[in-house]
């Protein structure tokens, strides 16, 4: 429903900041439920704040009647398109940085299933946990991405529309609708498994939609991964919700009881930065985004642009820029 581009905004004395600016399509200008659902967008962005959550800062309306936010921008990529490398590579994630990444995913869940607001009870259930939506950084730092289907844990919902990504679904919510905090504990133990076993969830017989995988399920990993890590990912990815470990507090817990979990920031990093193309950490834009043509004006300072993508190596075509920046996976404008 929405397009994301790398932006930068020009302040007092020449100061700029670098953001994502996520704007509503056009085409869905004229439809109230797809406004309505950007707006929830922004108003549970809003209410976050976390060193693992993408941070929403501003909103406005541009001069051709758009809505936008202006978030975080984390320059790296999301996590699937860095397994893909991978896998394609045969090459492997440590267990160790295996069990940072889903430490860190771990905490932001936390963070938003206990949030309170204004004294009042604000739980949010993110409803499409997956890879994609995990965002690692040049820095070595993760973040949850896109609250775009997220929920309030007390709100309402009719339960006629599935939204998330069918293949990551938990059991529960992909049968019938039904959903909790617990399914945001399914989507994280499926990123753990594409961390230990190289696959993409769903690809092998008894996983996918409504099924999970049982204890004893023959699914492989890498070797060296040690039985706590696969203990964790099972008692994620029960079928059964009542079975699954009910909260991240829980999971961490779990995590924590194996010895070799640890901060690896800087092994997260050095494989993200090899991705990404770059030696070290970069602030304001990448050089690489510098060929610009300006087209155009935006409401709030905001000032539109084109160029080419010469980033990480999967970028294949010219992108429309907001600010001097670019959409593309050298950052969270990666789509």
């Amino acid at each position: 429903m929405g397009e994301v581009w790398l932006a930068e905004r020009e302040g007092h004395g020449g100061l700029c900041k670098t953001v994502a600016l996520k704007q509503m399509h056009a085409g869905l200008l004229a439809d109230p439920r797809h406004a309505r659902l950007f707006v929830e967008e922004v108003r549970i962005g809003m209410r976050l704040h976390h060193a693992n959550i993408v941070h929403v800062f501003d909103v406005g309306v541009g001069g051709d009647g758009r809505p936008f936010m202006a978030m975080e921008w984390v320059d790296g990529v999301d996590l699937a398109r860095l397994l893909t490398v991978l896998r394609h590579r045969r090459e492997r994630v440590a267990p160790e940085v295996a069990a940072y990444v889903t430490g860190e995913l771990l905490r932001a869940l936390e963070y938003a299933h206990t949030l309170t607001h204004a004294g009042e009870d604000s739980r949010i259930v993110h409803r499409d946990v997956s890879p994609h939506n995990v965002l690692v950084s040049v820095s070595g730092e993760v973040k949850l991405a896109d609250f775009g289907v997220a929920r309030l844990a007390r709100a309402a919902t009719s339960g006629m529309f599935l939204k998330g990504k069918l293949q990551y679904m938990a059991p529960e919510y992909a049968r019938g609708g039904a959903w909790g905090p617990s399914i945001d504990l399914f989507g994280a133990g499926t990123v753990l498994h594409e961390l230990l076993t190289g696959q993409r969830y769903g690809e092998r017989d008894g996983e996918g939609p409504g099924e999970g995988i049982r204890p004893g399920d023959p699914v492989a990993v890498w070797p060296g991964v040690p039985p706590l890590l696969l203990q964790l990912r099972h008692a994620l990815l029960q079928r059964d919700p009542t079975r699954r470990i009910p909260t991240p507090t829980r999971a961490l817990a779990a995590l924590r009881r194996w010895s070799g979990y640890r901060v690896e920031a800087a092994a997260l990093a050095a494989v993200c930065r090899e991705f990404v193309g770059v030696s070290a950490p970069r602030s304001g834009l990448p050089s690489a985004y510098a060929l610009e043509v300006p087209t155009g004006q935006v409401d709030g300072g905001w000032t539109q642009t084109r160029t080419a993508l010469p980033v990480a190596r999967e970028v294949d075509a010219p992108a429309v820029l907001r600010g001097r920046a670019a959409r593309g996976p050298g950052g969270h404008g990666a789509v």
